[in-house]
């Protein structure tokens, strides 16, 4: 009986192990506006521009187009807010 209890421990201890590894880090996806660069994005973020590039398999970065979704890990900060223009009156 005490080796069924050591092995069913180490089994348990290893699943653990396994299952913290996994554990999904925070991400935020963003939607490219016009005006921004990945420079900008990791200054707003407070991720390093290589870890963006990488994480989007960026090749050019001065390639990046309006719309693209980024994924902007080791983050879970939100999106900027859209400013809305007032109409002229």
């Amino acid at each position: 009986m005490g080796r069924l209890t050591v092995r069913l421990a180490a089994r348990c201890a290893l699943l653990l192990a396994l299952a913290a590894g996994c554990a999904s880090t925070p991400e935020t996806v963003h939607v490219v506006k016009p005006g921004e660069t990945v420079y900008r994005l990791s200054r707003y973020y407070g991720v390093p521009p290589a870890r963006i590039v990488r994480a989007n398999k960026i090749r050019d970065v001065s390639e990046v187009p309006v719309g693209a979704r980024l994924v902007i890990p080791g983050t879970s900060k939100a999106p900027p807010a859209v400013a809305r223009r007032q109409p002229a009156g």
